[in-house]
């Protein structure tokens, strides 16, 4: 089975990431993408990156403290943020630590559909949305 969901994160966030995942995976049957163990070189990390948010359905942002303070021009989670809105991809922000949006968090993805991780209705409900939106 193809991976539907993309999943962006921050590396020191994952334990929380994982977590989600697992949850996601086991309460909807979708399978995730997600980068597990690290990919060794920047020219095989972007193309491997650039074929999973292409072939995934749904992009999930997992949005933390980590994001405050963080390149904009550098960063490989904002890389992979703009490329799957270009390309036209259905984006959830998942914050997995109730931190809030910085400023430009706020302006430029504001809009996009919020989820507060630490509170199990909400990720419930979206894996509800997921099963929809995935025809599950």
């Amino acid at each position: 089975m193809k991976e539907q969901i993309f999943i962006s994160y921050k590396r020191v966030d994952e334990e929380r990431v994982f977590a989600i995942k697992d949850f996601i995976e086991q309460n909807t049957g979708a399978k995730c993408w997600i980068d597990l163990e690290g990919i060794k070189s920047d020219a095989q990390f972007a193309s491997i990156i650039i074929s999973a948010i292409r072939e995934a359905e749904i992009f999930l942002f997992m949005y933390s403290n980590a994001h405050g303070n963080i390149n904009l021009d550098n960063d490989w989670t904002i890389r992979e943020l703009n490329f799957a809105e270009k390309r036209g991809k259905r984006i959830v922000f998942i914050n997995i630590d109730q931190s809030p949006l910085t400023d430009w968090f706020e302006l430029m993805f504001g809009t996009k559909q919020q989820i507060d991780a630490t509170n199990s209705d909400m990720l419930n409900r979206l894996c509800d949305d997921l099963c929809s939106w995935l025809g599950i």
